[in-house]
């Protein structure tokens, strides 16, 4: 029936007005701010939070800026993002355990969550995936690359819940 098919035509219906949009120049502003992808960005240095943001806008993001891990969840659950970068040392206890209260959230079982973790330290990078992290990023964070490492990720993360829409 109709909603065997539903996730499948709201994908095809969804393609075409992007495309539309994009012809025409006809989406309004609040439409095109409505499909804009929001990412959530924790970072305990300021000027490096900046960074990732201004890349992450410059390829159509809108983001969000939280200098801890409490003020990230708190966004977290008043706003929803599509996903989550966080950008907390690992000596501090408080990116691990903002990436655990996410996923233990009812809408946040499926929300991608990345962690910025230095590419030597062996057990950060275990215990990130532990507890949720969908995806680590090595600290230096590579700019140029990561937004495409977030857009595949919401791609990804969009395609499972299609998937599940499918078989409900």
């Amino acid at each position: 029936g109709f909603c065997s098919i539903r996730p499948i035509f709201c994908l095809i219906t969804d393609t075409y007005i992007r495309r539309l949009g994009k012809k025409s120049g006809a989406m309004n502003t609040d439409t095109q701010i409505m499909r804009k992808p929001l990412v959530l960005v924790a970072a305990h240095d300021a000027d490096h939070g900046k960074s990732i943001q201004n890349v992450l806008q410059q390829f159509g993001f809108r983001t969000q800026l939280a200098d801890s891990g409490s003020t990230a969840y708190k966004f977290f659950v008043e706003n929803q993002p599509d996903a989550v970068l966080l950008d907390i040392p690992a000596g501090e206890s408080d990116g691990f355990a903002t990436c655990a209260r996410i996923r233990k959230h009812e809408s946040g079982g499926e929300t991608p969550i990345f962690m910025v973790i230095d590419r030597d330290d062996d057990d950060a990078i275990e215990h990130a995936y532990r507890i949720g992290a969908t995806d680590i990023i090595f600290n230096p964070v590579a700019l140029p690359v990561l937004p495409h490492r977030v857009r595949y990720a919401l791609r990804t993360a969009r395609s499972l819940s299609d998937l599940r829409g499918l078989v409900r």
